[in-house]
């Protein structure tokens, strides 16, 4: 399970919508790459508040990942914590 907030983020019909924590934020696009950076720097400013990465699903046109956005705005594929 991963930890309180995870967010969820797609990209499609000309609007960005992140939704984390309950609470929805939309953006108007502009291109692919530029709307996953602000995705990225949203998340990013979240986790560097909470000071541990967040967990948030991207999907676009290309598909859908779940990733892992640090304090530091770096990404990488989420890993599944082991059960004890």
């Amino acid at each position: 399970m991963d930890a309180w907030p995870t967010g969820a983020a797609v990209i499609a019909d000309d609007i960005v919508t992140i939704t984390l924590a309950g609470l929805t934020r939309t953006l108007p696009t502009t291109d692919l790459d530029a709307d996953r950076a602000a995705v990225q720097h949203h998340i990013a400013a979240w986790a560097r508040h909470l000071d541990r990465p967040i967990t948030v699903t991207v999907t676009d046109q290309d598909g859908s990942w779940t990733i892992a956005i640090d304090p530091d705005g770096a990404t990488h594929p989420r890993t599944r914590r082991k059960r004890r």
